[in-house]
């Protein structure tokens, strides 16, 4: 398989797992990496804040990484002097931008290539006459936008 039919495949494939989301860790993971206790976990979901994952009643419980992103936002918000209530709420309105963050990356992301000896994320075909290819250049302070002819 060739270099292009090889990220097409990886983009293609990670597309499906991005959409999928099964991924899962359970509270003591969760505790562990964030510093928080489970029994703080367990109330903020009673509270309705986050969701874990439904599973048999004799197992821990389980939440997506996605609910691990929202718990290290709301821990975030908390530790910036926010309440717990307006932690939950700022952390849930970043949900609506983070599927759209991950629809972009789902349906544009092509490939890593290298422009100039620098790595960059191929978006796709800028235009519709697919004649320039957009391109995010990673720098190692800073990204750039690029536009660049098909050749």
């Amino acid at each position: 398989m060739d270099d292009i039919a090889n990220i097409k495949d990886y983009a293609k494939r990670m597309a499906v797992i991005m959409q999928n989301d099964t991924f899962s860790i359970g509270i003591g993971e969760i505790a562990e990496t964030t510093g928080l206790t489970q029994s703080q976990i367990r109330y903020w979901e009673q509270k309705g804040f986050i969701d874990s994952i439904n599973t048999n009643k004799n197992q821990n419980r389980k939440y997506s990484y996605h609910t691990l992103s929202i718990i290290r936002l709301i821990k975030s918000y908390l530790d910036s002097g926010f309440t717990l209530k307006a932690a939950a709420a700022k952390a849930n309105a970043h949900k609506e931008m983070g599927k759209m963050v991950r629809q972009v990356f789902t349906d544009r992301f092509i490939g890593v290539e290298e422009i100039n000896g620098l790595p960059c994320i191929n978006l796709g075909f800028f235009d519709k006459e697919e004649t320039q290819t957009l391109y995010i250049v990673i720098h190692d302070d800073s990204t750039e936008i690029k536009v660049v002819p098909v050749k």
